[in-house]
């Protein structure tokens, strides 16, 4: 069979499985015991590209090829590649990376967000997969040493407040649960599991002088055969919070460092707020009319700075954080009313973020080899071939010409109407074929 000719449907079609094999390596990596990527797609000659690994063998061969023929279909010449001379090439230590993924907000630790006696939690939630496992709201806990506090989704589906003072540790949700006394621990459940897809106001209190804690699951909306709102408020015996110097997490539980985290929230959150003093159940209510009380610790903004990672404190207190792991930004929030599509134009009615517990924008590997693309490298598809015993990885790039190269008149259109040149489609199937 003929080579594949430029811009023919087969060599888009390698292209694209180049680039679904990229996609998808990292998806893979809890079945694959071998996995890497890039920290680029693409590079030019002269420049530097690095290679994060994972794996479990403890030693793996590494090998430059470039890609000539990525589609598998019988009818074609099948996967076809060449080796080439790299400085990577040969025997390299193997090591196990941990995949964290998972999406969530990081604010770093502050005192202000050490409360050690009353306080509160307040956020607007739409849930995607309650009762898929416990998920963290607000979370500052800290399982070694029972320190901190957390307002989440228990593992029945429904919205819980769990705290310690550094012995004891103490679980209250509005959740119909079985209550499990084990060691120190204490469980009250009361009331109905949350529906999915559906906007509501989850609220926590902790008054530390009276040891009433209580927690609140009321809907935006009450629609028929959906339950109405759910309250839970008991006297826990417990009067103080242990403090710790976890970061604060919004949609996941803190760990020790910023990659381990746990109980990741599936779904929207919307304006979390936390205060000092446990708000009344007047106050709890006037949060569903737009009421806000004074005076919080924190309050986050998430329709501001909505294009960038940061996320903005506006109580006064410079609590700022940042996204971790890419969540999608910009979505609508409880109060949006469907009669704006574009979300600069109301950003008020956009200041929900929708997270997700298998998000991920960058693994953080270490480093295991680098490459430094030699000027007579020719433009093309390549990969660093990772073989360990039976399994073996693709990590596909692209080589460019050399900057300042003038590219061939072919490999641009430019309709009348254009103020700007367009590649063609023959231009993008021309990096390898």
């Amino acid at each position: 069979m003929s080579p594949m000719r430029l811009g023919s449907p087969s060599c888009l079609l390698a292209l694209l499985q180049v680039a679904l094999l990229s996609a998808t390596s990292l998806a893979q990596i809890p079945d694959h015991p071998l996995a890497g990527y890039a920290d680029h797609h693409g590079i030019q000659p002269g420049q530097v590209m690095q290679f994060m690994v994972s794996s479990e063998a403890p030693q793996y061969e590494a090998q430059l090829v470039r890609l000539i023929h990525a589609d598998t279909n019988p009818l074609g010449p099948g996967f076809r590649e060449q080796e080439i001379d790299a400085s990577f090439n040969g025997p390299h230590e193997g090591r196990l990376q941990p995949l964290e993924n998972g999406s969530s907000v990081v604010v770093p630790d502050h005192p202000a967000l050490d409360v050690t006696g009353s306080f509160s939690l307040v956020a607007w939630i739409y849930p995607t997969s309650p009762g898929s496992g416990t998920q963290a709201i607000i979370s500052k806990w800290s399982t070694a040493d029972r320190s901190g506090y957390a307002l989440r989704l228990e593992e029945d589906g429904s919205v819980g407040l769990l705290f310690g003072d550094g012995t004891d540790e103490t679980n209250v949700r509005t959740g119909a649960s079985i209550p499990v006394y084990l060691r120190s621990e204490k469980a009250y459940p009361v009331g109905d599991p949350l529906h999915s897809s559906l906007w509501l106001l989850a609220a926590a209190t902790f008054d530390a002088t009276t040891g009433i804690a209580s927690v609140y699951q009321l809907p935006h909306t009450v629609w028929p055969d959906h339950p109405a709102a759910e309250t839970a408020s008991i006297e826990t015996g417990a009067h103080a919070v242990a403090d710790n110097n976890l970061s604060l997490r919004i949609a996941a539980t803190p760990g020790l460092s910023d990659a381990a985290t746990s109980e990741h929230f599936n779904g929207k959150i919307e304006a979390p707020r936390i205060y000092d003093r446990a708000l009344t159940a007047d106050e709890i209510a006037g949060l569903l009319q737009g009421q806000i009380p004074a005076a919080p610790v924190a309050s986050w903004d998430f329709s501001r700075r909505i294009q960038t990672r940061q996320i903005e404190d506006t109580s006064g207190n410079e609590l700022h954080g940042h996204t971790r792991q890419l969540p999608k930004r910009a979505v609508t929030g409880h109060n949006w009313d469907g009669t704006e599509m574009d979300f600069e134009r109301a950003l008020e009615q956009y200041g929900a973020i929708h997270f997700h517990d298998d998000d991920l924008d960058d693994a953080g590997w270490s480093r295991s080899f680098e490459y430094e693309v030699p000027h007579d490298l020719k433009s093309a598809v390549y990969a660093a071939r990772l073989r360990a015993g039976d399994d073996e990885d693709y990590i596909p790039f692209f080589v460019r010409p050399p900057r300042g190269q003038r590219l061939p008149r072919w490999l641009f259109s430019c309709p009348p109407s254009a103020t700007s040149p367009t590649p063609t489609v023959s231009a993008w199937a021309a990096i390898n074929c």
